[in-house]
């Protein structure tokens, strides 16, 4: 299954980091060497190696593992952490981070084995595995077809890579990790694609601005939502004024975000728009009975909605609708946390704390988990066609 995470890692293309702390450009020649030591047959004929080898297209994230092969020199011995780089293929699966490998252990001729003293190969593993790098391979192979393309390690070492210092390229590549694999994890228990996402969310919240960006942005200011705007609903539609089909759709709670299934006349809604409140596009307009706190926004076409059961924040451009998007994904409701209480009320909203950003970094972080929103509705469509969710 792709990776979610490379995925992530080549939508935000690290331009969040890369405003507001200073990377340098290197070659990767420059930061990263070649493993180049090789097997000698004649002079270990009995020893028992463990080669990565090529996997099969359709297999895995991993390169496979073989035991007992006929040595040859070609084989280059793999004796530290290190990148391996699939020569062949440049749209498959093609860049493997190795850690601590196993004592004995080779690689096949298809690989580019790479190693650093100077650089955290897991956070090198992130950034190479985005698609512009995979892009840069292609455009520079040579082959009579794509599934014959190759590339050499001149080509390799020529890529040109964006690097933070040391200290960063640590704590962004474990925070990827532990992203990724907390993934893997709830996928094996079948989770679905929304805790995924609520997953990211949360680790982004309390790990990435707790951790990482702190240390080089301006505070986050600690509000309530009242303080911000107010709650807005639409005007009341009696039952003996929707019907079953009509000119604009009306949902309801039990519709809310699906399929509705009544309809109100073009007359009322236009009456009831003009005079009364109605959303903006971009507002997020969120359940307030039954499952409470799902979420949709309002893109601006011609639909009304049940008062008191959906509702939304009416607010001024101090906050950012994308971001309070991804801060409704974890929030966690003033006076409701614990009870059995299925309603949500406009104190509950209103008295619920939120920490902000500047609106600049509200946009910048609400795009990301947009993008990201739409990566998991991507592979979750992918996945349901191959009955892997």
């Amino acid at each position: 299954m792709v990776s979610y995470i490379h995925q992530i890692v080549n939508v935000i293309h690290f331009n969040y980091f890369n405003q507001v702390i200073s990377w340098e450009q290197h070659k990767l020649g420059d930061v990263c060497n070649q493993l180049t030591g090789a097997i000698n047959p004649q002079t270990r004929p009995n020893e028992l190696f463990v080669e990565y080898s090529m996997p099969a297209y359709d297999s895995g994230m991993k390169p496979n593992i073989v035991y007992g092969f006929t040595m040859n020199s070609t084989r280059k011995i793999v004796n530290e952490s290190c990148l391996l780089i699939n020569k062949l293929n440049v749209r498959k699966k093609r860049i493997w981070y190795i850690k601590n490998p196993t004592k004995n252990a080779v690689c096949s001729a298809e690989f580019i084995p790479l190693y650093s003293d100077d650089i955290d190969l897991l956070f090198l593993n992130y950034v190479v595995s985005r698609d512009s790098f995979t892009n840069y391979l292609e455009d520079c192979s040579s082959g009579s077809s794509n599934s014959q393309k190759r590339v050499t390690p001149d080509i390799i070492i020529e890529a040109k890579v964006f690097l933070p210092v040391k200290d960063e390229q640590l704590k962004i590549g474990r925070y990827f990790q532990k992203i990724d694999n907390l993934i893997t994890l709830h996928q094996r228990k079948y989770f679905n694609a929304m805790n995924i996402k609520k997953i990211a969310l949360l680790k982004f919240f309390s790990t990435l601005s707790h951790e990482i960006y702190r240390q080089f942005t301006n505070s986050w200011e600690q509000r309530k939502l009242g303080e911000l705007g107010s709650v807005s609903m639409n005007r009341r539609i009696f039952k003996e004024q929707t019907t079953a089909t009509g000119d604009v759709p009306f949902y309801k709670i039990g519709t809310f975000g699906g399929v509705p299934d009544a309809f109100i006349s073009r007359n009322l809604f236009e009456e009831y728009k003009s005079k009364y409140p109605y959303p903006k596009i971009g507002d997020i307009l969120i359940s307030a009975s039954g499952s409470i706190g799902r979420t949709v926004e309002y893109t601006g076409k011609d639909e009304y909605f049940q008062d008191s059961n959906i509702v939304w924040l009416s607010h001024d451009d101090k906050l950012d609708n994308t971001f309070l998007k991804a801060f409704y994904a974890i929030v966690k409701w003033s006076g409701i946390e614990g009870s059995t209480i299925k309603r949500l009320y406009n104190d509950n909203i209103l008295n619920t704390e939120i920490k902000l950003p500047s609106v600049n970094e509200q946009q910048m972080i609400g795009k990301f988990f947009y993008k990201l929103d739409n990566l998991i509705t991507l592979h979750q469509h992918e996945n349901l066609k191959g009955g892997l969710l």
